[in-house]
């Protein structure tokens, strides 16, 4: 067997915020049950959420909605603006 005690932890690179960025979404989605389970992942693996996290948390929840408010903005144009051919 391969002995593995002396081998370097990598850093989190694919999931550098934690799960920051599913929290956020699941809220985004008015997903409760979901967003509670990453909420639960993000304090058993990181601990406690700092100030910063939840701010960060917000920040990228507020991203989502300005996207979809864009693009249903950018939908609605595009559906009800009719050039004449």
């Amino acid at each position: 067997m391969r002995k593995t005690d002396n081998l370097i932890q990598m850093p989190n690179t694919r999931y550098t915020e934690g799960y920051l960025p599913k929290i956020a979404y699941h809220m985004f989605k008015n997903n409760f049950d979901k967003m509670m389970y990453f909420y639960d992942r993000q304090i058993e693996k990181y601990g406690e959420m700092t100030n910063a996290q939840k701010e960060r948390v917000t920040e990228l929840h507020n991203e989502l909605v300005m996207d979809q408010a864009v693009q249903e903005a950018q939908d609605h144009f595009i559906t009800d603006f009719n050039l004449p051919i």
